[in-house]
């Protein structure tokens, strides 16, 4: 009997935890009409310590990126919180290579080096959690375009005085040289993921509203879609969606 008792007394201790846990990652924001971005923006997240990192050259370009890492106050020296990733394969042709690029960790942001002009961009002076970073350059996939997708957190959704993954998930877009970033993602949507067809030359991503206003995303709210055209020199988000075209018909 007392076996049973300890197994069960188990069973609903880890899913109390569990539970908390999901909770407590879940990014929550209470909005109105009167909500402002502005509000949830803060100048600096005293939690984390920025790092300047060791340069990475992007194959058959004419840049480099120096990345600052972002550690926490207690884990300064935990290096493995981090990677840089270059995967390479080849298609049946041995002459047609691909390599991508991917910062995964956290990142307080990027500069671009030139090394021909010996020029470099700041992306961005803004408090920024960026989380996934992908270089699309010239052998990834498509050469028609050129471009750096960021994931991260931008508002303190939360009001904890600190950027991380508990805050809503925004997407942000720049030029290959750093040039011309900004945020894709609308303010206070929860970004959710995102699709760079090669075909049309154009990335679609999709987010969730907290249509209810109880704080939480969750199954019951909007979920909306974008589309970029990415051939454009000014990149915009526009909101589009194929739900009345499948009924038209069926």
């Amino acid at each position: 009997m007392k076996k049973v008792f300890k197994i069960t007394l188990l069973i609903v201790t880890l899913t109390l935890i569990a539970t908390s846990c999901n909770t407590e990652s879940k990014p929550q924001v209470v909005i109105d009409e009167n909500t402002v971005a502005e509000d949830f923006v803060i100048q600096e997240d005293t939690t984390m310590v920025k790092v300047l990192s060791l340069p990475v050259y992007i194959d058959s370009t004419q840049y480099i990126y120096h990345p600052t890492k972002l550690l926490s106050n207690r884990t300064k020296n935990d290096s493995r919180r981090f990677s840089i990733s270059k995967n390479s394969y080849e298609s049946g042709n041995s002459n047609s290579k691909y390599s991508h690029y991917r910062f995964n960790g956290q990142y307080a942001g990027f500069a671009v080096e030139n090394i021909k002009t010996g020029e470099i961009i700041k992306i961005t002076d803004q408090e920024i959690n960026f989380s996934n970073v992908k270089i699309y350059n010239k052998l990834e996939y498509n050469p028609r375009v050129e471009f750096v997708l960021y994931e991260g957190h931008d508002l303190d959704t939360n009001k904890d005085e600190r950027l991380n993954h508990r805050d809503v998930s925004a997407l942000f877009i720049s030029n290959l040289d750093g040039s011309k970033f900004k945020k894709l993602s609308v303010d206070f949507e929860e970004y959710l993921s995102y699709s760079f067809l090669v075909a049309n030359d154009k990335l679609y991503f999709q987010t969730v509203k907290d249509l209810n206003g109880d704080g939480k995303y969750e199954i019951d709210d909007e979920y909306l879609n974008y589309v970029v055209d990415l051939i454009k020199e000014d990149k915009q988000a526009i909101r589009y969606d194929t739900e009345p075209a499948f009924k038209q018909n069926q």
